[in-house]
């Protein structure tokens, strides 16, 4: 799909689907690779209330739609050629085409789940009125993707805010002066009415902006203090953590150089034991020998005690 057939289907949707709906085809348009198109599509603003009424006035009721652009060219006409009567006739039609689409707007919006205040039907109805006061407007809004709602052409001083102006009598007498500079005096007016009006809405806009601006920078000073005492907070318990883990560490080594003592203790007694257990069988071999070597040498002895007494006896027995 192409941009412009994108934003007829985003600008037929609600408000509140509108930018999830945007981001989607954006993503997707990024996704198969035209960054152009996603780029395009991402510029695309959410309508407000007003410009989505108009948006749906047009699309549901292309018929009234048409008659409103048909009205618009005709008033264009007759305000360029100073036709009062003309003028008055059609004054009176537009006023009540604007009232009544104005309202077919709000009932649309209701019906689709939106309604809308008294001050976003103004919007719609000066939406209605520039597209009678300027052509391009009406292309616009014929289009049916308005991101904002319009404002009458201050020029053109607010088409058939006031009433119209005589039709001269004669095509060139005094009267037909006249009712030119009656006409002029009324756009001046109906201009210098518009530009007041303009300014006042652009002065209450900015109030508002600024008023909204400001409750967001409390609202953001508010969340960067909430988040510097969460960011002390963390650093806090972050410090603690890390002197912990420090101490863990130290705990660490010392426990395995304590290990590794150990194992050279338990190296030298184990040494040791195998030293002192070979002395001992070394010392109970000795011993075993020594207790043969006494056996023997106690035998000989006796044997020579029993010798010598058989040689005293002996003796004795040949003595006497």
């Amino acid at each position: 799909m192409d941009q412009e057939s994108i934003a007829d289907e985003l600008y037929g949707l609600r408000p509140t689907e509108f930018t999830a709906a945007r981001d989607g085809r954006a993503r997707a348009a990024r996704k198969e690779g035209d960054r152009e198109l996603a780029n395009q599509v991402s510029r695309l603003r959410r309508p407000t209330l007003a410009a989505w009424a108009s948006n749906l006035l047009v699309r549901a009721e292309p018929d009234a739609a048409e008659r409103l652009t048909q009205l618009g060219r005709e008033l264009r006409r007759a305000m360029r050629e100073l036709d009062g009567a003309q003028l008055r006739e059609l004054l009176g039609r537009q006023r009540r085409l604007v009232a009544a689409l104005a309202g077919q707007a709000a009932r649309l919006a209701d019906e689709a789940g939106h309604p809308i205040g008294e001050e976003a039907q103004r919007e719609v109805e000066r939406t209605l009125l520039a597209v009678l006061a300027d052509e391009e407007a009406s292309d616009r809004w014929a289009a049916g993707r308005l991101d904002r709602p319009l404002s009458p052409p201050s020029d053109l001083g607010g088409v058939g805010l006031g009433d119209a102006p005589d039709r001269a009598a004669g095509p060139r007498g005094p009267a037909r002066e006249r009712t030119r500079d009656r006409a002029r005096a009324e756009v001046e007016d109906r201009g210098r009415a518009g530009r007041r009006a303009d300014v006042g809405d652009l002065d209450q806009a900015r109030r508002r902006r600024a008023e909204r601006a400001r409750r967001e920078l409390e609202r953001a000073r508010r969340a960067a203090d909430e988040a510097g005492s969460e960011l002390r907070g963390r650093e806090e318990r972050q410090a603690d953590a890390e002197r912990r883990h420090e101490e863990a560490e130290r705990g660490l080594a010392e426990a395995r150089q304590r290990v590794t003592e150990a194992r050279e203790l338990l190296k030298r007694a184990e040494h040791e034991r195998d030293a002192a257990d070979a002395d001992r069988h070394r010392s109970a071999k000795r011993l075993r020998e020594a207790e043969r070597a006494v056996d023997q040498a106690r035998r000989r002895a006796q044997d020579a005690t029993a010798t010598v007494r058989r040689r005293e006896k002996e003796a004795e027995r040949f003595g006497s």
